[in-house]
């Protein structure tokens, strides 16, 4: 029995030996080369019984088949299989998909947008559009639109002659006023051959009138005359006079709006215009050239071209 029990001692004793020489990587078998090709030769344990025939026949049995199966199958089977399954399908995934979208797409839209709204909308509205507004649509609206200008006496240039059928003439000196002479020189008149000369005279009370009627509707009166005025007074000054008028229609005297003088001696032709105001609208006046003169050095004052204007 001790044998039988030291026998099994050294078969699995020799079991383990061999399980291990089976996984080392340089297995203790010798090779036989010499010219010719390699062989492995394994050196048995060999044990010898002196007397039992039944003891070595129980040997190779159970244990030794059990051993050496399991230890080499499920050391390879697990680990090679879970490494390269979950690290590199999930890493691309999340990052390059967010990084582009956020920050290119709020930049322009916000900031170019706001920025020429406000200043050059609300700079312009107050300023330009208040100024040109007053000043120059007043201004031309009432005399070249609303109204016609209206020539409102008749030959005013007098060239109608002596008697004339729309002047009316007096004078104390028996004048005929109207006059077609050389006289003054060089251009005795400012148009045509004939004009109005009033004085000339010492003590002279002369005048020239015509009447006209204003329209109802009219807005505006002028009066303009071209005139020249030759003295003989050593200081002229206002020793003569002829003063222009509007007269109503029995010759009542309403304005006075321009005089001339001695002092205003001259050898050209002048242009005088006078704006009336009021306007008489609707009513009929006279338009009078009245001169006087002192008792020496008489003064002369010559009219042509006279116009009555209404814008009616």
């Amino acid at each position: 029995m001790r044998r039988f029990v030291l026998y099994l001692i050294i078969i699995g004793a020799s079991l383990l030996i061999v399980g291990s020489m089976l996984q080392s990587p340089n297995p203790p078998w010798q090779t036989i080369n010499e010219g010719g090709p390699t062989h492995a030769v394994f050196l048995p344990l060999i044990l010898y019984d002196n007397g039992s025939s039944q003891t070595p026949t129980r040997t190779p049995t159970p244990t030794p088949t059990q051993t050496a199966t399991s230890t080499p199958t499920n050391t390879s089977t697990s680990t090679p299989t879970n490494t390269p399954t979950n690290t590199p399908t999930n890493t691309p995934t999340s990052t390059p998909t967010n990084t582009p979208t956020n920050t290119p797409t709020n930049t322009p839209t916000s900031t170019p947008t706001n920025t020429p709204t406000n200043t050059p909308t609300n700079t312009p509205t107050s300023t330009p559009t208040n100024t040109p507004t007053n000043t120059p649509t007043n201004t031309p609206t009432s005399t070249p639109t609303s109204c016609t200008i209206t020539q409102l006496i008749s030959d005013g240039s007098f060239e109608a002659g002596s008697p004339n059928p729309h002047w009316q003439v007096a004078s104390n000196k028996s004048s005929a006023i109207l006059d077609d002479s050389a006289i003054p020189q060089p251009n005795p008149t400012h148009t045509g051959t004939w004009k109005a000369w009033l004085g000339g005279d010492n003590l002279a009370q002369e005048s020239l009138w015509q009447s006209f009627t204003v329209g109802s509707n009219a807005s505006s009166l002028q009066v303009s005359f071209w005139w020249q005025v030759n003295t003989t007074e050593p200081s002229p000054l206002i020793n003569d006079s002829l003063d222009i008028q509007i007269a109503d229609a029995t010759g009542v005297l309403l304005q006075s709006i321009y005089t001339l003088y001695d002092g205003d001696t001259n050898s050209t032709w002048v242009q005088q215009t006078i704006p009336i105001s009021p306007t008489y609208a609707g009513q009929t006046l006279r338009i009078v050239f009245v001169a006087n003169t002192d008792s020496s050095n008489p003064t002369s004052f010559f009219i042509d071209d006279v116009s009555v204007c209404a814008c009616q």
